[in-house]
């Protein structure tokens, strides 16, 4: 079934495409990031939340609007257009380094998150569309663990190369994007008489209230969204945790964001061989219990940590500082169970949702 679905028209195009817009997303965000570390350097720790904030606001602005567009219209045509948009995002973000407008790249980001907020509608409605529910597993353990691939290679290629490169490998990586979503075969619109509304609160609503009367659909958002609020409390206190209690090098917390985006992944890909095909909530509150567990470990190997007064490097933190080994296994186990928790319950929605209704639905 894996090699099956890999080589599939109907899933390998929308695979390589979400892939190759994640790997765009981090990748610009990185290396903007870098870029007002090296510029701005006392400013760096709060526009650094401002950038993140930027980029994640849009998914709560703008989510619901997406779903309804991507119900009333054809979902692969959807996706060429949001990929040839991404194209001419990043030509911008060309044009915008050449004048070396900084505020105007923190704009094109923002835009970029917008961007991605009516890509994610797309992504997860077409898994149930274009796949068998025997292929729904293994097509959310592949989406998930490629996205989380993407975030790692962003943050290690944005940080490594200089900001003219990665202007020419966002170009480059946006043009491969929209040919492959020109190979995602045709999705008839789930309906195509719907009104789209104009304004986006009404619009989020209303995405609510249709999520009210499917309950098992409702409590199974609740279940994702507690995932994405502890991957996101991860990726933000990561940096102030490892910087003003542990005092390791930016090495360090550059392998303690490697070692959760590679966790989640290989939880990920366990879930699809654990699963074999069947669609079951079994491994989900196990693995909440695990996550809980491995996130109360975590806290209490970095509770009243020694204060020391320098920083230390990646080899002298396994060395010569306590914890050092089960921070770090907690930190991939809880990303682990993280990848294990969150495939099935995908699954899980995609199968359980009114049809009509599904993109609404994955807000």
């Amino acid at each position: 079934m894996t090699d099956h679905l890999l080589k599939s028209k109907r899933f390998l195009p929308l695979l390589i495409t979400q892939f190759l817009g994640a790997l765009n997303n981090n990748l610009f965000k990185n290396a903007l990031l870098i870029l007002v570390t090296l510029r701005l350097a006392e400013q760096a720790d709060v526009l650094s939340n401002v950038i993140a904030a930027l980029f994640i606001i849009p998914f709560f602005l703008f989510s619901a609007t997406a779903g309804e567009v991507s119900d009333k219209y054809d979902r692969s045509r959807v996706a060429r257009t949001l990929k040839v948009m991404e194209l001419i995002l990043m030509l911008a973000v060309g044009v915008v380094y050449l004048i070396q407008s900084l505020p105007c790249l923190v704009i094109l980001l923002a835009l970029m998150g917008a961007q991605s907020a009516f890509f994610g509608p797309v992504k997860y409605s077409l898994l149930p569309q274009q796949l068998h529910p025997s292929e729904l597993v293994a097509g959310n353990a592949y989406v998930e663990a490629s996205t989380y691939v993407a975030i790692l290679l962003g943050l290690i290629v944005g940080t490594l190369l200089p900001i003219e490169s990665v202007i020419v490998l966002l170009i480059t990586l946006a043009a491969v994007g929209v040919v492959s979503a020109w190979n995602i075969p045709q999705a008839s619109p789930a309906r195509p008489k719907a009104i789209i509304s104009k304004n986006i609160f009404k619009a989020t609503k209303q995405t609510l209230s249709l999520i009210h009367q499917k309950k098992i659909v409702f409590r199974s958002i609740l279940g994702a969204t507690w995932f994405w609020t502890i991957g996101a409390f991860i990726a933000v206190q990561i940096y102030p945790l490892s910087g003003n209690i542990l005092r390791v090098s930016n090495t360090t917390i550059t392998f303690f964001l490697i070692l959760f985006s590679i966790g989640v992944a290989l939880g990920s890909l366990a879930c699809e061989k654990m699963m074999k095909e069947v669609i079951n909530t079994t491994y989900i509150p196990i693995c909440a219990l695990a996550m809980g567990i491995c996130f109360y470990m975590f806290y209490a190997l970095t509770n009243n940590y020694p204060v020391f007064n320098e920083n230390v490097g990646f080899v002298d933190f396994f060395l010569a500082r306590p914890n050092a080994l089960g921070i770090s296994l907690s930190l991939f186990l809880l990303a682990f169970f993280g990848g294990l928790y969150i495939v099935p319950l995908n699954a899980w929605m995609q199968a359980k949702a009114p049809k009509p209704y599904i993109v609404s639905i994955f807000i």
